[in-house]
């Protein structure tokens, strides 16, 4: 079940409006954290107009930590309620009123699920409090088993990245570089692109690519696009940076990761055939580089492993491709990009 469907169930439960799960650690609190989709504007003004540097809600979780769960009452009187611009212009501008904070540990860092009840509802009785400790129990068992299968995966991933012939960098929600292989470190610094744990351009243009490319795939619940590959011309080579976000199920309770940045040095006469792929066909670049790599002999299942996909979406992509490409079978496909490496 996602997270998302948790906080919705335990928001019926408890007579919420919605549900958000927050890390204890500000600096990683943002619009990217799991909530339901009926907080979602409530979300962004919160973040876009600077109402979390008001809300005196996060200090329930010092009361949360011994409890098990916090109210509003639990660290502000009823007179603040009446009189905070918190409570009586952004929470009653939305018709928001009380609300419940569960606590969660996860991997020694403490989250906590709040539960915004509608304005009208009052204060949590003490029949629904008394329900809280058991909702927590099958709550955490669900974190803790989420986490135990995302942690196995997730390191699993980087086990394969260690050991790849490509550049590969696991990028943090900030943009920054959490971790990276040899090969990334190599290509990186020779091209003269990181400098500490910060991927920059010195190209201005280039530069600013760079940095959409990581805003867009960095957000946990953006639908845009991605943005294309940035190639940067080396003597006769040339490098390529592609970024992919990491599947929704790594990144729930993982925040020191959001997406992998793929670095990979390849010949201008490859480049051609990608470009020719984009440019006279119309492929988008995951679906060229799909195609690329069933020219090198790659199979689906390595495919979406390289590319963050599952391996029902390569096969949709390479089936766009074809029709593109007016191909039929795989194998004319490949002749084709032999062909274009030809001219």
């Amino acid at each position: 079940m996602e997270w998302r469907s948790i906080c919705d169930k335990l928001a019926d439960l408890i007579g919420g409006f919605g549900a958000s799960i927050d890390p204890a650690n500000p600096h990683q609190r943002g619009p990217w954290c799991v909530h339901s989709r009926s907080l979602r504007e409530n979300v962004e003004e919160y973040f876009r107009e600077n109402w979390s540097e008001l809300d005196p809600r996060p200090r329930s979780f010092e009361v949360a930590r011994r409890n098990g769960f916090a109210t509003d009452l639990d660290i502000v009187s009823p007179d603040i309620i009446r009189s905070h611009p918190y409570y009586t212009d952004f929470l009653r501008r939305r018709r928001l009123g009380h609300f419940v904070g569960i606590h969660l540990r996860v991997d020694q860092k403490d989250w906590m699920i709040s539960v915004q009840r509608p304005e009208g509802a009052g204060e949590p009785s003490n029949e629904l409090i008394e329900h809280i400790p058991r909702l927590r129990r099958v709550i955490m068992g669900h974190a803790s088993r989420a986490f135990a299968i995302g942690a196995t995966k997730l390191e699993n991933w980087i086990k394969g990245f260690d050991e790849a012939d490509r550049g590969i960098a696991i990028i943090r929600r900030d943009g920054k570089v959490a971790r990276l292989n040899a090969e990334a470190e190599r290509l990186l610094a020779v091209s003269g692109l990181l400098r500490g744990n910060e991927i920059v351009s010195p190209d201005k243009i280039a530069g600013l690519q760079l940095k959409d490319m990581l805003a867009k795939v960095t957000q946990m619940d953006t639908t845009e696009e991605y943005s294309p590959p940035i190639v940067y011309s080396l003597g006769d080579r040339t490098l390529v940076l592609d970024v992919f976000r990491l599947p929704r199920t790594l990144r729930q309770f993982f925040l020191s990761g959001a997406a992998v940045l793929v670095v990979r040095s390849a010949s201008k006469q490859v480049m051609d055939v990608a470009a020719s792929l984009v440019q006279q066909f119309g492929l988008s670049s995951t679906e060229a580089e799909i195609a690329m790599g069933i020219a090198e002999g790659k199979t689906l299942r390595s495919l979406s492993e390289q590319l963050a996909l599952k391996e029902g979406s390569v096969r949709q992509y390479l089936k766009i491709a074809m029709a593109k490409t007016n191909t039929h079978k795989q194998t004319q496909l490949v002749a084709l990009m032999k062909d274009i490496e030809k001219r």
